[in-house]
């Protein structure tokens, strides 16, 4: 179970002291990415090392072509077909990957949390797992952040917001509660920003599922849906915001 706990911090839930990462902005929680590496192989982040820890998305997103790079460290990944930027790879290889980030002296590691949710698809003969990480090139040159850590990166760590002055505070959690991402949280919406959405808009409960039709009226539909998870999460950040920490 996530929670959020306002003007406070839950000392049974993490162990050791909390690492602060300060935040050049006083409006997003965005953070230099010092190191993201696979299986220990780093990718070359260059200039784009800005970091939005967001609870409103269910995945990781980054710059495309990074994202491109990224999985050339897992065995047997493939691009989605149809989809730029998301991949899938066999799920018999999820034991073997280990994903590291690192802000200033804290390392976040997700393990076999890469992989969303798995399916067989059509023409494969073995499950395939969905990968987490996604790209977009709207992301190569945002000016505001770059990647957008979301669910996947927030069940495997503990995490504090301080409002001035502005910073993030990591942990590490003393217990780790494997709770899944919901897979509907993680499909893409083939729009002209070729940017992912965390409506649930799909029933993914099907384990014959194959690859979507980008022009499913499902896509489509989930506009609304995603309308009303932008405006609730922009009022509960508001919130927290308000009753932030303060050392």
């Amino acid at each position: 179970m996530n929670k959020c706990l306002l003007s406070g911090t839950d000392k049974s839930k993490y162990t050791g002291d909390i690492t602060w990462i300060d935040s050049p902005s006083k409006f997003t929680w965005t953070i230099p990415l010092d190191r993201l590496s696979i299986n220990a192989n780093p990718v070359d982040l260059g200039s784009m090392n800005k970091a939005l820890i967001d609870s409103g998305t269910g995945s990781i997103l980054g710059p495309l072509n990074l994202v491109d790079e990224f999985y050339k460290s897992v065995p047997g990944a493939e691009q989605w077909p149809g989809f730029p930027g998301q991949y899938r790879f066999p799920c018999k290889v999820v034991d073997t990957i280990n994903v590291s980030l690192t802000f200033g002296d804290f390392t976040v590691n997700l393990g076999a949390d890469l992989a969303a949710y798995e399916s067989t698809p059509a023409g494969k003969t073995e499950p395939y797992c969905y990968g987490a990480v996604m790209g977009s090139k709207a992301y190569e040159t945002n000016q505001l952040y770059n990647w957008v850590l979301g669910d996947v990166f927030f069940k495997n760590v503990y995490s504090v917001f301080r409002a001035e002055p502005p910073a993030v505070g990591f942990a590490t959690l003393a217990s780790k509660h494997d709770v899944p991402v919901d897979p509907t949280d993680l499909r893409p919406i083939n729009d002209s920003s070729n940017l992912y959405s965390t409506s649930k808009a799909f029933d993914a409960t099907d384990a014959n599922q194959t690859d979507t039709d980008p022009n499913d009226s499902r896509l489509r539909d989930s506009t609304a849906g995603r309308a009303i998870d932008i405006a609730t999460t922009a009022v509960l950040l508001c919130l927290c915001v308000l009753t932030a920490l303060h050392f």
